[in-house]
């Protein structure tokens, strides 16, 4: 038994962009006659598809914050981490530093910042090519 051939991610993304064009469309017109019928003659409106839309907004809308929230949190999260790293190694050089007590220990003390030093100058490097 074989499974299915796989969808490339670009298709499988226009594919989902596409339903969901085509409900949006089906469903803003079905929902706007509703209102319309609501308007017109609220005795005869369809009082539960009605409800369902403001039902689904409201859930709508808390999904929506969560995952704002949880979006932040985890940029905040990333944000911190990066301060901690940066704090530990300005830390470690200071700490040799001032144990210094020859020039070689000097030389040694930037032992901390080679990551750091690679990193910006790779950066430089790459971001001044484009």
């Amino acid at each position: 038994m074989t499974s299915p051939p796989a969808i490339p991610p670009t298709a499988f993304s226009i594919m989902r962009a596409q339903e969901l064009a085509t409900a949006t469309a089906t469903v803003l017109s079905a929902r706007a006659a509703m209102i319309r019928v609501a308007l017109a003659d609220p005795a005869n409106a369809n009082h539960a598809e009605l409800e369902r839309m403001v039902v689904e907004k409201a859930q709508a809308v808390t999904e929506i914050g969560r995952l704002s929230w949880l979006a932040w949190a985890s940029v905040a999260s990333t944000a911190m981490n990066a301060w901690t790293s940066q704090a530990r190694i300005g830390a470690a050089y200071a700490s040799a530093v001032a144990g210094a007590r020859t020039p070689f220990d000097l030389v040694a003390a930037e032992a901390p910042l080679r990551p750091l030093h690679r990193r910006l100058a790779a950066n430089g490097k790459r971001l001044s090519a484009g």
